[in-house]
């Protein structure tokens, strides 16, 4: 086949047979032409078709040939205007083959279709048909801007290609009424429906591909627990670099937890919500529930971390449960700062830091996100309760239902409303938002409508809703070991492998650097004040540590994620003279897998893992005692720089 372009003919199909000696045959424009696998060409015209006996009897020049399917390789019917009359309906067969053409009839054995390709009606098993569409006479519909526009509504394991038609909410029924493709009737979705309307497939985000990184083996953790969220952060405003005056007229993007982008601009932020001015939207107050981001200003910087980093950024520490932080800041530097926003102006704002309040200036700030705690916390109440829950009420928890109160439409620049919808007509959907009072849609315009749950799937895309609190994991403590330890320590796949190195303020105030303990015997014990055979160990690993020379071995209890103040009372009530490391994020504690403790780790004098047991009690003690004195008796050779 070839093409002539401004002149110049290029290729652009070849098809090479192999020639049986015979002349080519004359082309016939309303006759049919069969390849065979044996590469000759049959031409004629398609008599029967016969799908019980998979063969096609073929009339050529008055001969009849019964050719079965596996010997035809390609068939080419001619085209005539007739064709598109007589196609009124298509059957797709369970092997993916299709048939198109009139019907003839039906009985409950079998189908027979007229083709205007076949002389003879087609005979089909209803064994062998998967589906029918009936096709329109006029395969192109004409366009008509009035006319409802198509979409596909999908909700749990169902897709259905149709439109929506006008409607208006009733008891018990939404407004939005969907009419199936090829219906004649409609159907108005319950309150209690969940899913979407797709007009436009919309890709996904195409992922960033990270560049490899060489592995880093020493880690240090800071002295001061915020020192990696950004010295700019921890400044009072009098101490830092003047910044530039603020810009009242500057428009600031509002993020909604429905998903919808709101430019306004932010006056201040208070105990109620934030306040704005806006010549779009009919209200000024914004409450703090129905938002999830603010941007002030465009950062230089990408609102991006690394996995581990952002997974300890978003990680609620066991001891912050009863005042977690409740928004995220973001610094045109890239600093991260986690803390409780008590007011905003377009000059200052005051937030509170593990308990003690700062003012910086506003400028500082590009990004606060609301990190929401109240919702996670009270889905750790309802997940406690479902756990505590005596085992004869095992239903779950009650819940109100999800109604379609809200739909959202979402356009093809990403740009999302909500509201609840009040009435469908022919070309718009219309409601009334508590943010931006009444509005009204075109369908053409929209790339997308979700209603019921959908709302929330669509709005868990979005980059800022990423940025969630998840609660740290409550490690388990192992009375079943507390006499005993079943292994020799070796059982971990920490053994052998250099420990991972932490920098950890002690409880008295000095520093602790595991890498800068290289020569000496390290033993680690993690534990808490509320785990008993923590308690019932501490004082065994005391007794069993004194028999060696401290210049040589040295204890370091750390513990997990509790207040100085917890942990000191303890020790005094106890008489524990043990070192204290505070992991009070609980950072370390995650890199050495800490899910059940006590767990202690021995590590030899070049920083590797020599030992880990998990559990406590004499015997486990013992069992560590024992691998000190070896390691001490056959230290390990000394490791090369």
């Amino acid at each position: 086949m070839f093409a002539s372009h401004f002149g110049k003919t290029h290729l652009s199909q070849l098809r090479v047979m192999r020639w049986d000696g015979r002349l080519p045959l004359t082309e016939d424009a309303e006759a049919s032409r069969f390849r065979l696998n044996d590469d000759s060409i049959l031409q004629g015209n398609l008599k029967t078709l016969q799908s019980t006996t998979r063969e096609m009897t073929i009339v050529s020049e008055d001969t009849e040939h019964k050719i079965p399917f596996e010997q035809i390789v390609a068939a080419e019917f001619p085209t005539s205007q007739n064709q598109q009359t007589l196609s009124t309906m298509l059957v797709v067969l369970h092997d993916r083959s299709r048939l198109s053409g009139e019907l003839q009839s039906v009985d409950s054995r079998q189908l027979v279709l007229k083709s205007p390709i076949c002389l003879e009606p087609i005979t089909i098993p209803r064994t062998c048909i998967q589906s029918i569409v009936v096709q329109k006479q006029n395969s192109i519909p004409s366009k008509n801007s009035d006319s409802a526009r198509n979409g596909r509504l999908e909700m749990t394991n169902h897709k259905i290609e149709g439109s929506l038609i006008p409607g208006a909410s009733e008891e018990g029924n939404s407004c939005l009424n969907w009419k199936p493709q090829f219906s004649r009737t409609s159907s108005p979705l319950q309150h209690s429906a969940s899913g979407r309307v797709i007009y436009v497939e919309r890709k996904p985000p195409t992922p960033e591909v990270k560049e490899s990184q060489p592995q880093v083996r020493q880690i240090r953790q800071p002295n001061n627990l915020f020192a990696n969220f950004g010295k700019l952060f921890l400044k009072k405003a009098e101490t830092v670099r003047p910044v530039n005056p603020p810009q009242t007229n500057q428009m600031h993007s509002l993020h909604l937890m429905s998903g919808d982008m709101l430019p306004c601009r932010v006056v201040s932020i208070d105990e109620l919500g934030v306040h704005i001015s806006s010549d779009s939207v009919e209200v000024n107050l914004i409450p703090h529930n129905k938002i999830k981001a603010l941007v002030l200003q465009k950062s230089t910087k990408k609102l991006k971390l690394d996995d581990e980093k952002k997974a300890r950024l978003l990680t609620l520490p066991r001891n912050q449960k009863s005042s977690p932080p409740t928004h995220l800041l973001y610094s045109p530097e890239g600093d991260f700062l986690r803390c409780r926003l008590m007011n905003y102006s377009s000059e200052q704002m005051k937030v509170e830091v593990h308990l003690t309040e700062m003012d910086m200036p506003s400028t500082r700030v590009s990004h606060i996100i609301w990190l929401h705690p109240d919702i996670l916390l009270k889905t750790m109440k309802e997940n406690l309760a479902a756990t505590d829950a005596p085992l004869v009420a095992e239903k779950p928890i009650a819940r109100e239902p999800k109604t379609i109160h809200d739909v959202q439409v979402i356009f093809a620049d990403g740009n999302r409303s909500t509201f609840s919808p009040g009435e469908v007509t022919t070309t718009r959907i219309v409601g009334h938002s508590d943010v931006i009072g009444r509005c009204s849609y075109l369908i053409s315009s929209a790339a997308e409508i979700a209603f019921g749950e959908g709302i929330q799937d669509a709005a868990r895309e979005l980059p800022f809703h990423q940025w969630v609190l998840t609660p740290a994991p409550e490690p388990l403590y192992l009375t079943a070991t507390a006499g005993g330890s079943a292994d020799d320590g070796l059982a971990s796949s920490f053994v052998g492998k250099p420990a991972p190195d932490f920098q950890l303020e002690l409880l008295r105030g000095e520093s602790f650097v595991l890498s800068e303990q290289k020569g000496k015997i390290i033993a680690l014990d993690f534990w808490a004040t509320w785990c008993g055979p923590c308690i019932l160990t501490m004082p065994l690993m005391e007794e069993a540590m004194k028999q060696f020379d401290p210049e040589k071995v040295e204890m370091i209890s750390v513990n997990l994620e509790e207040r100085p103040e917890q942990v000191r009372d303890v020790l005094e009530r106890h008489q524990f003279s043990a070192k204290v490391a505070m992991d009070i994020d609980g950072a370390i504690a995650r890199r050495y897998q800490v899910d059940s403790i006590p767990q202690l780790v021995l590590v030899d004098q070049n920083g590797n893992v020599a030992r880990l047991y998990i559990g406590g009690g004499q015997g486990v003690v013992d069992q560590f005692a024992a691998s000190v004195k070896e390691l001490l008796e056959n230290p390990p050779e000394p490791e090369t720089p």
